[in-house]
């Protein structure tokens, strides 16, 4: 059951035995180019720093001592119906037993408002904590890495992905933290965030509460006080970029390969975005298994249709192959086409679809779900009819969709690799990028 308290206070009424989940929401403002490669940085960097007179060992004990810990995530989808048209909001999330709901909330507002910004040796260790990490999970997520990298040039939000957490973003933070190890642009470092952190906290604030019965009232009620109505308010954007087809060879530190190939498509409310969804799963299990996995060796293959960032992607992970993984992506449409879709592997598609629409979370990650759907405009009619359009899909629909958007269409390709290939790069039409 969903309410709202008066001045936008957003509850959710969840059996979540004892616990008391909650947010602070605030729509991002509109950033510039250098402030939108700062926000992921302060998203992450914001938790783990002190707060008022606290300093950041004192404010870890504040939260260890009541909390499950501070989230801070900038949250951005494109509209569902156009890609471009993307929103953005900061949301800060927690969780505490009952008895201490006012701590927490007292907590959440303290350290999101009044960050400080002025420990520069806590900043500089969390940045290079930040940098191992980063360069520990490239080979791990090699095939996410290598999908952003194909898919950048097709929307505004997919080529954000890319600045920052993408294969530029990794980029751009091994820059910074060679930087910082000079003082002036640590100091510089730290204002930057705290001129970002000041034009983040003037947005209008409100609150999402999620448990159970009259405690949740309560909270409702006093969460209420706590609303912010701002002293700016910005509406946020991202630049509509022209579409432009990526070709990339990405050379890192791994024995295997990474291969991606994107292609324009369309977004969630789109007639077609289901049939898509459907095709992803028919060309995994049917050709790109059998081909990368059982034939090639590779760890793992599919596509799969983004329907957030409009975007069809097929990809291969900790695959032996290069051109000929990326031949196979080609070959598996090519046969599609011309071989058409049996019903037993639509049936197998379609269920596996929905299934994963409708798989169960715990109650209170339910609640999130539906309150990001709501922020983004996933509307239940919206999410109701990509469900109707799934269930009526037809092996003709898989045969036309893949023509029109898979064949004779633009296809962007990016590949991680190790140094050995560099060589291969022109003969494969991709330009060589080495990660620094």
């Amino acid at each position: 059951m969903v309410g709202e308290a008066p001045r936008q206070v957003t509850t959710y009424g969840a059996g979540t035995n004892g616990i008391l989940y909650q947010l602070a929401v605030s729509e991002l403002p509109k950033l510039s180019d250098k402030e939108l490669l700062l926000l992921p940085m302060l998203t992450r960097l914001l938790p783990e720093l002190g707060y008022a007179d606290r300093d950041y060992m004192q404010a870890q004990r504040d939260q260890a001592a009541v909390t499950g810990g501070l989230g801070l995530s900038a949250q951005m989808r494109g509209g569902a119906d156009n890609p471009n048209a993307v929103r953005g909001y900061l949301i800060a999330s927690s969780k505490a037993l009952y008895r201490h709901r006012e701590t927490l909330t007292d907590l959440m507002e303290a350290n999101l408002v009044q960050a400080r910004f002025d420990e520069t040796a806590r900043l500089r260790e969390l940045v290079a904590q930040m940098r191992a990490r980063t360069d520990a999970r490239i080979t791990g997520s090699g095939h996410t890495l290598a999908m952003q990298a194909a898919s950048q040039g097709y929307s505004a939000l997919n080529r954000f992905q890319q600045n920052s957490s993408g294969l530029d973003g990794i980029e751009a933070l091994r820059t910074l933290d060679q930087a910082l190890n000079d003082k002036s642009s640590l100091a510089a470092f730290a204002d930057e965030l705290a001129q970002l952190h000041q034009r983040l906290m003037a947005q209008p604030r409100t609150w999402v509460a999620i448990g159970e019965g009259e405690i949740l009232t309560e909270q409702a009620l006093a969460l209420t006080a706590r609303t912010y109505q701002g002293s700016t308010r910005e509406s946020f954007s991202l630049p509509t970029p022209k579409p432009l087809a990526t070709h990339q060879l990405w050379v890192v530190n791994t024995q295997v390969n990474y291969c991606a190939r994107a292609f324009p498509s369309v977004p969630l409310d789109h007639p077609d975005a289901a049939v898509l969804t459907v095709l992803g799963g028919v060309l995994r299990n049917l050709y790109l298994h059998p081909a990368i996995r059982e034939r090639g060796g590779a760890y793992g293959g599919g596509a799969t249709q983004d329907n957030n960032n409009a975007v069809f992607r097929f990809y291969s992970y900790r695959d032996p192959r290069l051109a000929e993984t990326l031949t196979d992506f080609d070959r598996s449409v090519q046969q599609l086409v011309a071989e058409g879709v049996d019903r037993r592997h639509l049936d197998e598609a379609i269920l596996g679809v929905i299934s994963s629409v409708d798989k169960t979370g715990s109650p209170a990650g339910e609640a999130r779900h539906a309150y990001s759907n709501m922020l983004f405009g996933r509307t239940p009619e919206i999410l109701d009819r990509f469900r109707a359009r799934t269930l009526a899909v037809c092996p003709q629909d898989l045969v036309r969709v893949a023509a029109t958007y898979l064949q004779d269409q633009p296809a962007s390709t990016a590949v991680l690799t190790g140094a050995g290939n560099l060589g291969m790069a022109e003969s494969l039409g991709l330009v060589a990028r080495k990660l620094a």
